[in-house]
């Protein structure tokens, strides 16, 4: 199905744009470069709203899971189809062990 989805973000998402900013501002030192791709990649996300069904499925560590690559970055959702909402779990950025901290969003 296309279009007409909402999209959510969990709070370890949000935190995540937060991280992601400060690691790209202590790597580069440029404020308004991280802020950018910060921006760039919640539009991203923002447009899974239209076409939510990307990425690569992970049923293995959570039902429905899906990793979407954007750029550096990465971004784990899942797909709630009664409801048509789009739910972002957690954005990654370059570097981070990823497989760890997905094994850790299907913990209590």
């Amino acid at each position: 199905m296309v279009g007409n989805f909402s999209v959510r973000e969990s709070t370890k998402a949000q935190r995540d744009y937060y991280r992601i900013d400060d690691f790209l501002f202590e790597t580069t030192g440029d404020a308004s470069a991280s802020a950018r791709i910060v921006y760039e990649l919640a539009g991203f996300v923002g447009s899974l709203s239209r076409l939510p069904h990307q990425g690569t499925r992970l049923d293995d560590i959570l039902p429905g899971l899906r990793l979407l690559p954007f750029g550096k970055a990465s971004i784990a959702f899942t797909i709630d189809e009664v409801s048509r909402t789009v739910f972002e779990l957690r954005s990654f950025y370059s570097g981070e062990d990823i497989p760890t901290a997905l094994r850790e969003i299907n913990e209590p």
